[in-house]
Protein backbone atom coordinates (compact mmCIF):
# COMPACT_ATOMS: atom_id res chain seq x y z
CA UNK A 1 0.00 0.00 0.00
CA UNK A 2 3.07 2.48 0.79
CA UNK A 3 4.41 1.74 -2.93
CA UNK A 4 0.86 2.22 -4.42
CA UNK A 5 1.01 5.82 -2.24
CA UNK A 6 3.31 6.76 -3.67
CA UNK A 7 3.27 5.70 -6.96
CA UNK A 8 0.01 7.34 -6.81
CA UNK A 9 1.19 10.81 -5.54
CA UNK A 10 4.23 11.01 -7.97
CA UNK A 11 1.83 10.45 -10.66
CA UNK A 12 -0.54 12.93 -9.50
CA UNK A 13 2.33 15.58 -9.61
CA UNK A 14 3.67 15.11 -12.79
CA UNK A 15 0.20 14.94 -14.35
CA UNK A 16 -0.62 18.49 -13.10
CA UNK A 17 3.26 19.24 -14.30
CA UNK A 18 3.06 18.37 -17.48
CA UNK A 19 -0.89 19.72 -18.30
CA UNK A 20 -2.42 21.57 -15.85
CA UNK A 21 -5.47 20.94 -17.44
CA UNK A 22 -8.59 21.02 -15.27
CA UNK A 23 -9.88 17.44 -16.80
CA UNK A 24 -6.47 15.86 -15.52
CA UNK A 25 -6.85 17.36 -12.11
CA UNK A 26 -10.92 16.08 -11.83
CA UNK A 27 -9.15 12.28 -12.77
CA UNK A 28 -6.32 13.17 -10.06
CA UNK A 29 -9.09 13.89 -7.56
CA UNK A 30 -11.18 11.27 -8.43
CA UNK A 31 -8.28 8.94 -8.03
CA UNK A 32 -7.01 9.77 -4.91
CA UNK A 33 -10.92 9.69 -3.58
CA UNK A 34 -10.89 5.92 -4.59
CA UNK A 35 -7.67 4.90 -2.76
CA UNK A 36 -8.55 6.88 0.21
CA UNK A 37 -11.89 5.10 0.43
CA UNK A 38 -10.15 1.90 -0.05
CA UNK A 39 -7.52 2.02 2.31
CA UNK A 40 -10.06 3.45 4.49
CA UNK A 41 -11.95 0.24 4.44
CA UNK A 42 -8.98 -1.98 4.71
CA UNK A 43 -8.39 0.11 8.09
CA UNK A 44 -5.32 1.73 6.74
CA UNK A 45 -6.34 5.13 8.41
CA UNK A 46 -2.88 6.94 8.72
CA UNK A 47 -2.09 6.52 4.60
CA UNK A 48 -6.40 7.21 3.85
CA UNK A 49 -5.82 10.71 6.41
CA UNK A 50 -2.74 11.20 3.31
CA UNK A 51 -4.89 10.52 0.28
CA UNK A 52 -8.14 13.08 1.52
CA UNK A 53 -5.50 15.70 2.17
CA UNK A 54 -4.31 15.17 -1.05
CA UNK A 55 -7.72 15.18 -2.96
CA UNK A 56 -8.39 17.83 -0.92
CA UNK A 57 -5.46 19.88 -2.35
CA UNK A 58 -6.66 18.55 -5.93
CA UNK A 59 -10.07 20.07 -5.49
CA UNK A 60 -10.47 22.28 -2.79
CA UNK A 61 -13.97 23.52 -3.56
CA UNK A 62 -15.22 19.69 -2.52
CA UNK A 63 -16.50 18.84 0.38
CA UNK A 64 -16.01 14.69 0.22
CA UNK A 65 -12.23 14.88 1.38
CA UNK A 66 -13.07 16.49 4.44
CA UNK A 67 -15.75 14.72 5.36
CA UNK A 68 -13.36 11.91 4.83
CA UNK A 69 -10.60 13.13 6.48
CA UNK A 70 -12.53 14.12 9.77
CA UNK A 71 -13.83 10.59 10.14
CA UNK A 72 -10.56 8.85 10.46
CA UNK A 73 -9.07 11.38 12.34
CA UNK A 74 -11.98 10.73 14.83
CA UNK A 75 -11.03 7.45 14.41
CA UNK A 76 -7.38 7.88 15.06
CA UNK A 77 -8.18 9.63 18.41
CA UNK A 78 -7.69 13.50 17.39
CA UNK A 79 -10.75 14.98 17.56
CA UNK A 80 -9.86 18.19 18.12
CA UNK A 81 -8.20 18.03 14.94
CA UNK A 82 -11.14 16.31 13.51
CA UNK A 83 -13.45 19.37 14.56
CA UNK A 84 -11.09 22.05 12.42
CA UNK A 85 -11.69 19.36 9.31
CA UNK A 86 -15.80 19.93 10.17
CA UNK A 87 -15.54 22.90 10.45
CA UNK A 88 -14.08 23.45 6.61
CA UNK A 89 -16.10 21.38 5.52
CA UNK A 90 -19.23 22.61 6.69
CA UNK A 91 -17.51 26.13 5.49
CA UNK A 92 -17.54 24.66 1.81
CA UNK A 93 -21.37 23.75 2.61
CA UNK A 94 -23.33 24.95 5.76
CA UNK A 95 -25.97 22.44 4.96
CA UNK A 96 -23.90 19.36 4.76
CA UNK A 97 -25.99 16.73 6.51
CA UNK A 98 -22.51 14.39 6.59
CA UNK A 99 -20.72 17.66 8.16
CA UNK A 100 -22.99 18.10 10.72
CA UNK A 101 -23.14 14.67 11.93
CA UNK A 102 -19.48 14.54 11.97
CA UNK A 103 -18.85 17.93 13.30
CA UNK A 104 -21.54 16.30 16.25
CA UNK A 105 -19.08 13.51 16.39
CA UNK A 106 -15.98 14.95 17.00
CA UNK A 107 -17.74 17.10 19.51
CA UNK A 108 -19.27 14.44 21.88
CA UNK A 109 -15.38 12.62 21.51
CA UNK A 110 -14.89 16.04 23.40
CA UNK A 111 -16.93 15.37 26.11
CA UNK A 112 -19.80 18.82 24.45
CA UNK A 113 -22.97 16.69 24.18
CA UNK A 114 -25.01 19.74 24.27
CA UNK A 115 -23.03 21.49 21.53
CA UNK A 116 -23.10 18.18 19.10
CA UNK A 117 -26.86 17.74 20.24
CA UNK A 118 -27.65 21.11 18.52
CA UNK A 119 -25.38 20.20 15.26
CA UNK A 120 -27.81 16.61 14.98
CA UNK A 121 -30.93 18.81 15.77
CA UNK A 122 -30.15 20.71 12.59
CA UNK A 123 -29.54 17.65 10.56
CA UNK A 124 -33.40 16.53 11.44
CA UNK A 125 -34.69 19.79 11.09
CA UNK A 126 -34.19 18.83 7.30
CA UNK A 127 -34.73 14.88 7.70
CA UNK A 128 -36.16 13.96 10.60
CA UNK A 129 -35.88 9.83 9.12
CA UNK A 130 -32.21 10.74 9.57
CA UNK A 131 -31.02 7.54 11.70
CA UNK A 132 -27.75 8.37 11.97
CA UNK A 133 -28.57 12.08 13.45
CA UNK A 134 -31.43 10.11 15.82
CA UNK A 135 -28.96 8.22 17.08
CA UNK A 136 -26.09 11.20 17.52
CA UNK A 137 -28.99 12.99 19.54
CA UNK A 138 -29.49 9.41 21.90
CA UNK A 139 -26.31 9.75 22.79
CA UNK A 140 -25.75 13.67 23.47
CA UNK A 141 -29.48 13.02 25.73
CA UNK A 142 -27.51 10.26 27.58
CA UNK A 143 -24.55 12.25 28.11
CA UNK A 144 -26.52 14.91 29.49
CA UNK A 145 -28.13 12.75 31.58
CA UNK A 146 -31.91 12.82 29.90
CA UNK A 147 -32.18 8.96 29.78
CA UNK A 148 -35.78 8.80 28.53
CA UNK A 149 -34.66 11.73 25.69
CA UNK A 150 -32.06 9.50 24.61
CA UNK A 151 -34.33 6.00 24.62
CA UNK A 152 -36.92 8.30 22.64
CA UNK A 153 -34.34 8.77 19.61
CA UNK A 154 -33.27 4.93 19.65
CA UNK A 155 -36.64 4.13 19.43
CA UNK A 156 -37.27 5.96 16.81
CA UNK A 157 -33.53 5.24 14.95
CA UNK A 158 -34.94 1.76 15.42
CA UNK A 159 -38.53 2.12 13.80
CA UNK A 160 -36.59 3.31 10.27
CA UNK A 161 -33.61 -0.11 11.03
CA UNK A 162 -35.01 -2.26 13.30
CA UNK A 163 -32.07 -5.09 13.51
CA UNK A 164 -29.28 -2.44 13.22
CA UNK A 165 -27.06 -3.60 15.84
CA UNK A 166 -24.76 0.43 16.90
CA UNK A 167 -28.60 1.61 18.32
CA UNK A 168 -29.64 -1.70 19.88
CA UNK A 169 -26.33 -1.58 21.79
CA UNK A 170 -26.89 2.73 22.83
CA UNK A 171 -30.57 1.74 23.34
CA UNK A 172 -29.09 -1.00 25.74
CA UNK A 173 -26.34 1.18 27.58
CA UNK A 174 -28.58 3.87 28.05
CA UNK A 175 -31.35 1.55 29.81
CA UNK A 176 -27.70 0.74 32.46
CA UNK A 177 -27.03 4.17 32.60
CA UNK A 178 -30.83 5.21 33.50
CA UNK A 179 -30.51 1.94 36.30
CA UNK A 180 -32.57 -0.53 34.51
CA UNK A 181 -29.86 -3.67 33.96
CA UNK A 182 -32.66 -6.11 33.49
CA UNK A 183 -34.16 -4.38 30.37
CA UNK A 184 -30.11 -3.59 29.12
CA UNK A 185 -29.69 -7.57 29.14
CA UNK A 186 -33.10 -7.92 27.47
CA UNK A 187 -31.60 -5.79 24.49
CA UNK A 188 -27.77 -6.30 24.71
CA UNK A 189 -27.70 -10.05 25.46
CA UNK A 190 -28.83 -11.51 21.65
CA UNK A 191 -25.76 -8.78 20.25
CA UNK A 192 -23.18 -9.51 22.94
CA UNK A 193 -23.76 -13.46 22.38
CA UNK A 194 -23.76 -13.23 18.31
CA UNK A 195 -20.63 -14.51 16.56
CA UNK A 196 -20.50 -11.02 14.57
CA UNK A 197 -20.50 -9.45 18.50
CA UNK A 198 -17.78 -6.48 18.80
CA UNK A 199 -15.79 -6.28 21.81
CA UNK A 200 -17.94 -2.95 22.84
CA UNK A 201 -21.05 -5.23 22.84
CA UNK A 202 -19.87 -7.67 25.24
CA UNK A 203 -18.11 -5.56 27.32
CA UNK A 204 -21.37 -3.64 27.42
CA UNK A 205 -22.72 -6.80 28.04
CA UNK A 206 -20.74 -7.95 31.41
CA UNK A 207 -21.65 -4.79 32.44
CA UNK A 208 -24.97 -5.35 32.32
CA UNK A 209 -24.75 -8.75 34.03
CA UNK A 210 -22.63 -7.21 36.22
CA UNK A 211 -24.73 -4.58 37.52
CA UNK A 212 -27.53 -7.03 37.89
CA UNK A 213 -25.69 -9.15 39.79
CA UNK A 214 -24.49 -12.25 37.93
CA UNK A 215 -21.03 -12.36 38.38
CA UNK A 216 -20.45 -15.43 37.12
CA UNK A 217 -21.67 -14.33 33.59
CA UNK A 218 -19.87 -10.61 33.59
CA UNK A 219 -16.77 -12.65 34.03
CA UNK A 220 -17.04 -15.47 31.38
CA UNK A 221 -18.07 -12.86 29.34
CA UNK A 222 -15.43 -10.60 30.64
CA UNK A 223 -12.31 -13.45 29.59
CA UNK A 224 -13.62 -13.22 25.72
CA UNK A 225 -11.56 -10.00 25.37
CA UNK A 226 -9.57 -9.47 28.88
CA UNK A 227 -7.01 -10.67 31.15
CA UNK A 228 -7.71 -11.89 34.37
CA UNK A 229 -6.21 -9.03 35.91
CA UNK A 230 -9.02 -6.70 34.31
CA UNK A 231 -11.91 -9.24 34.68
CA UNK A 232 -11.24 -9.07 38.70
CA UNK A 233 -11.27 -5.17 38.95
CA UNK A 234 -14.29 -5.54 36.80
CA UNK A 235 -15.80 -7.82 39.06
CA UNK A 236 -14.76 -5.43 41.89
CA UNK A 237 -16.20 -2.53 39.87
CA UNK A 238 -19.87 -4.13 39.51
CA UNK A 239 -20.01 -5.25 42.94
CA UNK A 240 -18.97 -1.59 44.26
CA UNK A 241 -21.43 0.13 42.02
CA UNK A 242 -24.41 -2.01 43.33
CA UNK A 243 -23.63 -0.35 46.61
CA UNK A 244 -23.15 3.23 45.68
CA UNK A 245 -19.43 3.17 44.89
CA UNK A 246 -16.62 2.39 42.09
CA UNK A 247 -14.33 3.19 40.02
CA UNK A 248 -14.43 2.84 36.07
CA UNK A 249 -14.53 -0.59 35.09
CA UNK A 250 -11.00 -2.06 32.63
CA UNK A 251 -12.95 -2.12 29.61
CA UNK A 252 -14.46 0.89 30.11
CA UNK A 253 -18.19 0.11 27.88
CA UNK A 254 -19.51 3.29 25.80
CA UNK A 255 -22.46 4.31 23.06
CA UNK A 256 -21.47 4.10 19.73
CA UNK A 257 -22.03 6.83 17.11
CA UNK A 258 -23.25 6.10 13.56
CA UNK A 259 -20.38 6.58 10.81
CA UNK A 260 -21.43 6.38 7.24
CA UNK A 261 -18.96 6.15 4.52
CA UNK A 262 -17.45 9.62 3.58
CA UNK A 263 -18.55 8.87 -0.15
CA UNK A 264 -22.57 8.77 0.51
Amino acid sequence: MVAMLALMLAGCQTTKDSTGTGAANSASYEALMRLADTTRGQGDLYTAATLYRRAHAANGARVEPLLGLGDVLIDQGTPREALDIWRQALALDSGSAAALRGYGRALLALDQPEEAARQYAAVLASDPKDRRALNGLGVSKDMMGDHNGAQERFRAALALAPDDRTTLNNLGFSHLLAGNAAEAIRILEPLGRAPTASALQRQNLALAYGLAGRDEDAARMGRLDLGEAEVQRNLLYYRQAREGAGDTPAAAPRPQVLVAPAKK
